[in-house]
């Protein structure tokens, strides 16, 4: 979610401010678009991924694409800010495929009779304290006299993958245990 928010907070200040031609309204609305058109089939067909692939290489997939995305957006380049509508079906990995896993895991590691508190929880931690968290840090890493947007989305795919690295080797030691 930290990293999550440099894109569904500030995916469009980038796109007017790093681009010469800026991005149109209309370019903007068709970002929205593509992302929203190709999460469509994801969240209709996911769940039948669960039965042929474990949860958590569904999710090192989704860190896996996120780092390309996020690399993607920092070398478009600036002359063609409609280059972003190449970039934007990997959202298709990144949001709806990561939060329909992690509403699965929820479910199945939720006690029985708790399992909308394991939502609530879920919902709360992705979308009120890690976009929260991520937004307010990387408004600051963003602002031109830090990183500004490019090295932003760099530095947020190389976080990207650090994570996933330290999240997987804690799994291997879970099972190990």
């Amino acid at each position: 979610g930290n990293c999550m928010s440099l894109i569904e907070t500030y995916l469009f200040l980038y796109l007017l401010q790093e681009f010469d031609p800026p991005a149109t309204k209309l370019l903007l609305g068709a970002s929205i678009a593509v992302m929203c058109a190709f999460e469509i089939p994801v969240f209709v067909y996911v769940d039948r991924l669960f039965a042929k692939l474990e949860l958590r290489t569904l999710l090192s997939i989704c860190h896996f694409i996120f780092d390309v995305r996020c690399k993607l957006y920092a070398v478009l380049p600036r002359s063609s800010p409609i280059t972003v509508l190449i970039v934007e079906p990997l959202h298709v990995i990144t949001f709806p495929m990561m939060w329909s896993v992690s509403v699965e895991y929820g479910k199945r590691i939720a006690p029985i009779g708790s399992e909308a508190t394991m939502q609530a929880l879920l919902s709360g931690m992705y979308y009120k304290l890690a976009i929260g968290i991520g937004s307010s840090f990387w408004g600051v890493v963003t602002a031109q006299r830090h990183l500004g947007f490019r090295k932003s989305y760099f530095a947020c795919a190389c976080l990207q993958i650090v994570w996933s690295l330290f999240w997987n080797a804690g799994w291997i030691l879970e099972s190990r245990m």
